[in-house]
């Protein structure tokens, strides 16, 4: 009989990190494609971080793949998301006050 270890799941806005540090050069291009394609909504600023130092260590100078425009927009449409959603809060204890 196998055993399994259960491992715990984290979410992907922390595991891509992860990814990205180990990702070939190959690699990187199927990433970029999956992170344009998910909503991310946080840990923008890590991951960009981490995108730009595996393109230095690839060797991909002037290949950026809209990565880094595409994770600032997402922070960008999340901090508005937040602000509004403090709005809404401050708004309606005001109101039941």
């Amino acid at each position: 009989m196998q055993t399994t270890e259960k491992t715990t799941k984290r979410p992907f806005h922390e595991t891509i990190i992860d990814a990205i540090h180990s990702a070939s050069s190959n690699d990187l291009r199927c990433l970029a494609t999956l992170i344009k394609a998910t909503k991310i909504p946080k840990n923008h600023d890590e991951i960009i971080a981490a995108w730009k130092q595996q393109r230095e260590d690839v060797g991909w100078d002037n290949e950026e793949l809209g990565v880094s425009a595409d994770l600032l927009e997402q922070k960008q449409e999340a901090a508005e998301k937040e602000n509004a959603k403090a709005k809404e809060k401050e708004q309606t204890e005001a109101t039941s006050s």
